[in-house]
């Protein structure tokens, strides 16, 4: 048997950041970003702090684990 499940909704294209405060406020008030090494999500960050979330990046090397995400 195999099963596959995937996000409800995908949103991508020109314009599609600019979509996301709206989107993660349907979902809640905390996001967690988890990123790489780039540096690159700092407007990310910044529009969904302008919406009023608390947002929290961690930052993680390859694929992150549960450990990394408890941390």
């Amino acid at each position: 048997m195999f099963r596959f499940a995937t996000a409800t909704q995908i949103v991508f294209g020109v314009g599609a950041v600019a979509e996301l405060p709206r989107l993660a406020q349907g979902l809640g008030q905390r996001v967690l970003l988890v990123l790489g090494s780039s540096d690159r999500h700092r407007h990310v960050q910044a529009l969904l702090e302008s919406a009023g979330l608390d947002v929290q990046v961690a930052r993680v090397t390859g694929e992150p684990t549960v450990e990394d995400v408890v941390a």
